[in-house]
């Protein structure tokens, strides 16, 4: 495979299609205290909803056991309430190769369950698919399709301010496809997609902020040499509103520029900068304007340590009463194998999420955690997280902390056989 290629797919991927797993992921940051950042932020940060490529051939299974306690379950800076929830967050993939191509089916599950607060227990999941259909050596095409049904976070960047009453409830359904041209091991290559997301809020009056959003993108890349790619994006997204009092309604136009490279064996990274214009139907609304970026670097100075840097800067939707705010986000990690089966990690991250009206929030968190592999296929975990908003809205800042312990299982069946010599997946 080459790396820088699928790498920069990986990128302009993540930036136009909806994360179809950020409302699980994000509800387990959020009780593990592993980073819950905004929308977009996830989808440029993280890979992209094509084929997974984080599990092996085949049926493979995952499932695990957690007890957390939390100081602050409601997330409040008064009266503040503590309990101990049970997590077990399960999946199941099935991931296969039909020729030259290749393909995946997923249920993603999070249950939780509260000891005094029944109100907050959740049942989120989400199941999605994608196919990646390697036409020639110089045409692919890959497709997905998701649905999911979760809890929002109390406290998680985007959300009201204010959560009272049971948790929102939002079901969310994205799609798309892509098409790629130019030889797998040619310098250039281009690209073009569409997909689109459709949002749901189901409960406490939170319809208006129902949405549906067109997304649409180009690109070209460019591999300068071994180690270097560069490429050059154009992106539109269509956000229509269902239910909502006023219009808000806009497009987002963007262009973007960015790379890849790979200066040495332990350093890798990827970077993109853009100049966003989000332009409402609404004449008497101000347009916005703003610079964002994305960029990740990982190192790994010896064989044992992985450090990875985050930093990322988005527009996203508002929380109800925003039309729209501006998200930076800055984030590392330290992951260490002490050997004999021990790891451990470290993590940090700072969040500025800038609204359209009168709010201005502050989100710090950091955490440590360790695992311990018991056989090739059973591991125990403890972790620690302290997450921290600081608002200018009364009332509007928390903190909380959550200690975790837990045991995890991951059972995987080969199905499949060995690797198509020549397909995306080497």
């Amino acid at each position: 495979m080459n790396y820088f290629k699928h790498n920069l797919r990986a990128i302009q991927c993540a930036a136009t299609v909806a994360t179809s797993l950020a409302f699980p992921v994000a509800a387990l940051a959020q009780v593990y205290g592993a980073g819950a950042t905004s929308a977009n932020t996830q989808r440029l940060l993280s890979d992209p909803p094509g084929v997974a490529e984080e599990v092996p051939w085949g049926l493979y299974g995952s499932i695990g056991v957690s007890l957390v306690h939390d100081n602050n379950v409601f997330r409040t800076n008064v009266n503040q309430q503590s309990d101990t929830v049970l997590l077990v967050p399960a999946s199941l993939t099935y991931k296969q190769r039909f020729g030259r191509h290749q393909g995946h089916l997923r249920l993603s599950t999070a249950l939780g369950k509260y000891d005094k607060f029944s109100t907050e227990d959740f049942k989120d999941y989400t199941l999605d698919g994608a196919v990646l259909f390697d036409l020639t050596r110089r045409f692919d095409v890959g497709a997905f399709a998701s649905y999911t049904e979760a809890s929002e976070l109390r406290g998680a960047p985007g959300t009201p301010i204010f959560q009272p009453g049971e948790k929102n409830k939002v079901e969310l359904l994205s799609y798309g496809v892509d098409a790629f041209y130019g030889r797998k091991d040619a310098p250039f290559n281009i690209g073009v997609g569409a997909s689109k997301d459709e949002w749901r809020y189901v409960n406490n009056n939170q319809n208006t902020r129902d949405r549906d959003g067109d997304n649409f993108f180009a690109r070209g890349g460019y591999r300068v040499g071994a180690k270097t790619d560069v490429f050059v994006e154009a992106r539109r997204t269509e956000i229509s509103y269902i239910q909502a009092p006023t219009n808000q309604d806009s497009t987002e136009d963007s262009i973007w520029i960015g790379g890849g490279w790979r200066p040495t064996a332990a350093t890798s990274g990827t970077v993109r900068v853009g100049r966003l214009k989000k332009d409402f139907d609404d004449p008497a609304r101000e347009e916005l304007q703003t610079t964002v970026y994305a960029g990740t670097v990982t190192w790994k100075p010896r064989r044992r340590h992985v450090l990875k840097f985050d930093v990322a800067r988005t527009a996203e939707e508002g929380d109800g009463v925003s039309s729209y705010y501006v998200s930076d986000y800055f984030g590392a990690r330290w992951d260490y194998n002490f050997g004999n089966n021990w790891n451990f990690y470290g993590y940090g991250s700072y969040i500025e999420d800038d609204y359209e009206i009168a709010r201005l929030d502050k989100i710090t968190e950091y955490g440590v955690g360790v695992n311990k592999s018991l056989t090739s296929w059973l591991s125990i975990q403890a972790a620690f997280s302290h997450i921290e908003r600081d608002s200018n809205i009364p009332g509007g800042s928390y903190d909380s902390n959550l200690v975790s312990f837990g045991l995890s299982a991951n059972v995987s069946g080969k199905i499949a056989g060995p690797g198509v010599e020549g397909s995306r997946a080497q």
